[in-house]
């Protein structure tokens, strides 16, 4: 039973291994979501018109469609781009108001944060893709995707068609915005219906497909193809986004302020309709700019986002007050738990499949090759594992955060001497253009950014940045800076941070892990320089990649070199085993030659040793049974039921009806005089006659100085077969040369219920029978000598042969019943043998006479037989008999010997 648990116990820790090196990943998502949240970041939101929220988050580099509705309840959650061999980019997400939606996304290398092409994409509501509406190749920064280059614009829907413009180059090299539209519901290509002359705009929005509105910092512009018509705006504005409202009007955005305008192109106006400085949520004290994320639907409700390290929360509601409404991440119980127990279902029934395999099947009994190759590879994959996660991964990961933060740190000191030196945006480009750090020798350029910050009323604001014509906003609405603000308000570290000093930071964002080094500068700004940490994950991908391929060959090395020495061992054990086989087979002749010089030729010389001990004792166990059986007939073991002789004590025996064979022999010439003539003579006849009772089925279980008792548990034919070959060899006995005296051999035959067993004591046992049959046949006995019959058999053994020379006998008076005896003279001497055969019908008629109680003509037939012989025994017996009754009478006439 413990090796039953033992071995389960086993195979479930292996069969859990490979499950957790599969589904590893899986299950830590499901049961640990607070590492998953870690490597989340929200991209965009939007608003649809009932009221729903959808967002695009990065989870660990894939791109998340979520949908939240009004209640706080998820209920929707599909991974986008799936097929698509690069991550994406969130840039922007629109909800259409036939349920829609469409993402600007970008085809992103997070190593170098390269764009090579932008695309328009459609989706159903359930987050299924419905099909690519645009896509133009490129090759630019990520910032630039997003602010100042090849870009979308907002998008809008007027007269059933989705409209979005394009910031692009133009031809002789002027930067344009093209408009596009494509039908609702359809899905197909969008195709450019017009294009404007691009003036430094930062946002735009077609109204419909002829009229458009931009605005740039400070200016708001109403756009026609033959003319441009400016909105009059406050010089310090610096729109952002634009979202299309139901009455024709457009909102946007400042992001210096986080008002919000809604701009009339009828009346030409613009004007606020919502405070940046608006408390909006009074549990919190949380303001309309404080949002990092911003999205306005149709009928000027609004969905405010605050990103955490965990996603984001979630606040809808009007231009004065809004709701929390929940949170990006996942909340409350998570259906995967399902997947998760199915999993481990799975490994339960296969370790029980193998199990019962290895149990039933295999009987517990496996090569010591496979048990121990399975042990090696465990031991080595254990050994790989935790090498690569305790002692390479931890330690790169600190030499590589190490490398990194000391990079950071130098372009830090030289941006802030700079900043004291008062250099200014000078400074700003010289260091953007020199702003990269080189990874894996110099293959890839990962950018710096670099970020002044000043604080004011509670929100920072850019100073001056890398990122172009971003001075002067909030600083949640730098490109690619999804976290810093979060990080700038809400880390203590940073929040205490002392003139001079410095913090460093590590997050999740949309391009992945980045690291922030935050330095304190005089008047209360804050100097960040920040970069990607991909390409540190990446190198410790590559590395551990290779160490695990390292060791792997190592290991494998090693594994090919053991099973080489296991195969020797083994080579050894199984010659071994095959003697052992041959030994259990009863072949104890076999010899092992091993000459491996360790403990296995040891234990090969012990089994040779073994096996010649184990010959010269069943030499010696085979003389003993020989002897033994001697005295105990191995037919008597069959007979009683016993397999060997060990079996054999007092309580065997068998009850059954057996054909019994007396053969009694004399001597006619007289017996020898000297006791060695006698035994020898006595010996040589039984040694000749007594193998033929076991060549015909029978067994001789008492030997007496003038003949044996013998059995046969077959047909009585086998029995009277034994007989007359016992007379012929006596015949070939009297006519040997060596035989001083002739023998004289007869044999009586009966069958009947026999109890056959073993009497003695327990220093000495002897097989006997107990029968009836017994006494007829010893009493038939006295009857042959003086009647020259030579073989006789009862009526009951008669009627059960066929095909022997044969006569009846008479009725004979046993004492206790009376027996009819046939004579059976295959076997007497041929002189004999020839006169019964030529006066049969003579004989018949005399018994028949004798037995009607006619004894003169009985008297007159059986003269007449004996003036030809006067051998014929029978007959003279009843000659005499017939005489005297023919004088004396007899009613009850039986055959027996005439004594005068």
């Amino acid at each position: 039973m413990a090796k039953k648990i033992l071995s389960y116990l086993l195979i479930l820790f292996v069969t859990a291994a490979a499950a957790w090196s599969v589904f590893g990943g899986y299950i830590i998502q499901v049961l640990n979501p607070d590492a998953v949240s870690r490597r989340q970041s929200l991209g965009a939101v939007c608003l649809d018109p009932r009221g729903n929220v959808y967002c695009l988050q990065n989870t660990g580099g894939r791109l998340l469609l979520i949908g939240v509705d009004d209640t706080g309840q998820r209920f929707l959650e599909k991974a986008l781009f799936e097929e698509d061999e690069q991550e994406r980019l969130a840039m922007d997400l629109y909800a259409a108001e036939t349920g829609s939606l469409l993402v600007a996304s970008a085809a992103v290398d997070p190593l170098t944060e390269r764009i090579c092409s932008i695309a328009m994409d459609a989706f159903y509501e359930n987050g299924t893709h419905a099909g690519r509406l645009f896509e133009l190749a490129c090759d630019q920064s990520a910032e630039q995707a997003l602010s100042g280059g090849v870009r979308f614009s907002s998008v809008s829907e007027a007269g059933g068609e989705i409209l979005f413009g394009l910031f692009t180059g133009g031809a002789a090299g002027r930067r344009v915005i093209e408009l596009y539209t494509a039908a609702e519901g359809s899905f197909e290509t969008a195709r450019k219906v017009a294009e404007y002359q691009d003036n430094g705009y930062t946002g735009f929005l077609a109204l419909d497909s002829r009229t458009a509105i931009a605005a740039s910092p400070g200016r708001l512009s109403l756009l026609s193809a033959d003319n441009a018509r400016e909105i009059a705006v406050d010089d310090r504005l610096l729109p952002g986004r634009f979202w299309r409202q139901g009455d024709g009007g457009t909102v946007f955005q400042d992001m210096a302020s986080g008002d919000l305008y809604l701009a009339d192109p009828v009346n030409m106006t613009a004007y606020p309709c919502a405070r940046g400085e608006t408390v909006v949520y009074e549990e919190s004290g949380l303001r309309l700019r404080q949002f990092d994320l911003v999205s306005v639907n149709p009928s000027l409700r609004i969905v405010g986002v605050i990103r955490t390290p965990m996603g984001g929360d979630l606040y809808t509601g009007g231009s004065s007050y809004m709701d929390y409404t929940g949170s990006a991440e996942q909340r409350g119980f998570n259906l995967q738990i399902f997947w998760v127990a199915a999993i481990i279902l799975g490994v339960l029934l296969v370790t029980t499949f193998l199990w019962d395999v290895y149990v039933d099947f295999l009987k517990m009994r496996v090569s010591i090759v496979f048990k121990q190759t399975i042990t090696i590879i465990l031991s080595m994959a254990a050994m790989t594992g935790l090498l690569i996660q305790l002692v390479f991964a931890q330690s790169l990961e600190q030499t590589l955060t190490w490398h990194y933060r000391e990079r950071l740190f130098a372009a830090a000191q030289t941006a802030e001497a700079a900043i004291r030196a008062g250099q200014g945006q000078a400074l700003w480009d010289e260091l953007e253009k020199g702003s990269v750090l080189h990874e894996g020798g110099g293959s890839a350029e990962i950018p710096l950014r670099y970020d002044l910050l000043r604080e004011a009323n509670g929100s920072w604001r850019v100073e001056l940045s890398s990122a172009h014509g971003m001075e002067g906003v909030l600083l949640q609405h730098l490109p690619l800076r999804d976290k810093q603000a979060a990080i700038a308000v809400s880390v203590p570290e940073v929040a205490a941070l002392a003139e001079g000093g410095v913090v460093y930071v590590d997050t999740y964002e949309q391009l992945g892990p980045q690291f922030y080094l935050f330095a304190r500068l005089p008047e209360g700004r804050l100097l960040s320089v920040s970069s990607s940490a991909v390409g540190m994950q990446r190198t410790i991908d590559l590395f551990l990649r290779d160490i695990a391929l390292v060791l792997s060959v190592g290991g494998a090395v090693m594994l090919l070199v053991l099973l080489v020495v296991q195969w020797f061992v083994v080579r050894g054990l199984r010659r071994l085993k095959r003697g052992v086989d041959a030994v259990s087979a009863g072949n104890y002749a076999v010899h092992t030659e091993i000459c491996s010089g360790d403990e296995v030729e040891d234990l090969s010389r012990a089994f040779n040793t073994m096996t010649g001990i184990i010959r010269r004792q069943v030499a010696s166990l085979a003389g003993v049974n020989k002897t033994v059986l001697r005295f105990v007939p191995e037919n008597l073991l069959r007979l009683i039921g016993a397999h060997s002789l060990e079996e054999i004590d007092k309580t065997a025996f068998v009850k059954a009806d057996m054909t019994t064979l007396l053969v009694r022999f004399a001597f006619p010439d007289g017996a020898p005089q000297t006791a060695d003539a006698l035994f020898s003579a006595i010996n040589r006849v039984i040694e000749r006659i007594a193998p033929l009772v076991s060549a015909n089925g029978g067994t001789v279980y008492d030997f007496r100085h003038d003949g044996f008792h013998a059995v046969f548990s077959g047909e009585p034919a086998d029995a009277v077969r034994c007989a007359i070959q016992i007379r012929e060899a006596q015949s070939a006995l009297n006519a040997a040369l060596d035989i001083t005296g002739r023998v004289d051999i007869r044999a009586a035959i009966v069958s009947g219920e026999v109890l056959l067993g073993i009497i003695g004591d327990e220093q000495r046992m002897s097989p006997t029978a107990v029968s009836d049959a017994m006494d007829t046949a010893r009493r038939m006995m006295e009857l042959c000598w003086d009647s020259s019959l030579y073989i006789i058999c009862t009526g009951q053994v008669f009627e059960r042969i066929e095909g022997y020379r044969s006569r009846f006998v008479g009725l004979v008076d046993l004492g206790d019943h009376r027996e009819r005896l046939f004579d059976l003279y295959d076997g007497d001497p041929y002189s004999l043998l020839k006169h019964k055969q030529s006066y049969a019908k003579v004989y018949r008629r005399a018994v028949d006479a004798f037995y009607q109680q006619r004894y003169e003509p009985a008297r007159a037939l059986f003269m007449q037989i004996l003036q030809a012989s006067l051998e014929d025994g029978v007959s003279r017996n009843y000659m005499y008999w017939a005489d005297r009754y023919c004088t004396q009478g007899c009613s009850d006439p039986v055959y027996r010997i005439f004594e005068g």
